[in-house]
């Protein structure tokens, strides 16, 4: 009994270890850029109710490049994505609040439910960022 615990808590710490270094991802696999990471998140949040029908995305890129937000549910499932190029006023050097915005409905148009959502923001230079967003109706 003592030897299926400590394999379920090796089991718990490396499926934690993988998700949270997201490494199963290929695009993910450079070094993040810290100012990145520590600006990327989304106002207001919660959202998702009449009153805060919006969430609004806040990051600082420290060059110009391309962006790309992907919106996944918790098992994985890509609901929602965008791209800017360095061309557009979303990929241009400096902070960003409120630049890209999402209603809280999937690539088909439809609401989600509620629940907890990953963000990751990834640039053409390999930088990424995660942030969680909570949907409450």
């Amino acid at each position: 009994m003592e030897s299926k615990l400590i394999i379920f808590l090796l089991i718990s710490l490396i499926i934690s270890i993988i998700v949270k270094c997201n490494i199963f991802n290929p695009e993910n696999q450079q070094e993040n850029d810290l100012m990145l990471s520590k600006s990327f998140s989304c106002f207001p949040n919660p959202f998702g109710n009449i009153t805060r029908p919006t969430t609004l995305f806040t990051y600082y890129l420290s060059e110009d490049t391309d962006v790309q937000i992907k919106i996944y549910t918790e098992y994985r499932r890509l609901v929602w994505k965008c791209h800017y190029t360095k061309h557009d006023p979303q990929g241009k050097k400096g902070i960003h609040e409120g630049d890209i915005v999402w209603n809280g409905h999937d690539e088909q148009g439809e609401k989600v439910i509620n629940g907890i959502y990953n963000a990751y923001i990834l640039t053409s230079s390999g930088k990424y960022a995660t942030t969680r967003i909570s949907i409450v109706r």
